[in-house]
C-alpha cells in the first residue's frame, strides 16, 4: 500500500520528535499561563489577537517563503470550518481561564481526546472496540478525580470550558476529514 504523506519515506529521528514535543508542551503552557494573565487586563477578543498573530509571524520567521505552499487547501470549506472551530476552542478557553484556575482548565481540556474517540463514531463511522471504551471510561473517570468535583465550587467558568473541550474535540475531527 503506497502512502500518500510525502514525509512517509524519511527516516525516523526519534529524538528530534521527542524535543519537538516537548517543545511544543513548553510553548502551549507558556501561552496558557500568558493568556491567563494577560485576561486579568484586556478583553478576550485582544488577547486571542495577540496570539494569533505573534503565531502566524512566528510560522513565517520559522517557515519563511515555503509557508506560502503550505497556504491552499483541496477542501476549503472544511478548511474554514476547522478555523472557526480553533477560534470558538480559544475564545472559550481563554473565558474559561479567565475566572478557572489554569490547573482546573488543563484538567477539563484533557476530555478532549476522550470526546474525539466518542464522536468519531457519528461523525467519522469509526468503530470503537472495547479497550478503547474502558480508556475512555478511565480517562472520564481520572478527570474527575484530578478535578475533586465535590471540592470545586460551581463557576461559569467551568462551563466554558467544558464547551471548549467540545469544540477542541471537533477540530480533531474535522482535521481528520480534512
Amino acid at each position: 500500500m503506497q502512502s500518500t504523506n510525502y514525509q512517509a519515506n524519511l527516516p525516523e529521528n526519534i529524538p528530534a520528535g521527542i524535543a519537538w514535543a516537548l517543545l511544543a508542551a513548553v510553548f502551549f503552557v507558556a501561552l496558557d499561563t500568558a493568556a491567563k494573565y494577560l485576561m486579568q487586563s484586556y478583553p478576550v477578543a485582544q488577547v486571542m489577537w495577540a496570539r494569533f498573530l505573534f503565531h502566524v509571524l512566528f510560522v513565517l520567521l520559522l517557515m519563511g517563503r515555503s509557508a506560502l505552499r503550505f497556504v491552499r487547501s483541496n477542501k476549503p470549506a472544511l478548511q474554514w470550518l476547522r478555523s472557526c472551530a480553533m477560534l470558538v476552542t480559544t475564545s472559550l478557553f481563554f473565558i474559561g481561564i479567565s475566572r478557572v484556575q489554569l490547573a482546573t482548565a488543563s484538567t477539563i481540556m484533557f476530555l478532549s481526546p476522550i470526546l474525539v474517540t466518542v464522536l468519531a463514531i457519528p461523525v467519522l463511522g469509526e468503530s470503537v472496540g472495547l479497550r478503547r471504551w474502558v480508556g475512555v471510561l478511565i480517562g472520564f473517570v481520572g478527570a474527575f478525580i484530578i478535578m475533586r468535583p465535590t471540592s470545586l465550587q460551581f463557576d461559569i467558568g467551568l462551563l466554558f470550558l467544558l464547551a471548549s473541550a467540545f469544540s477542541h474535540a471537533c477540530y480533531q475531527l474535522v482535521t481528520r476529514k480534512v
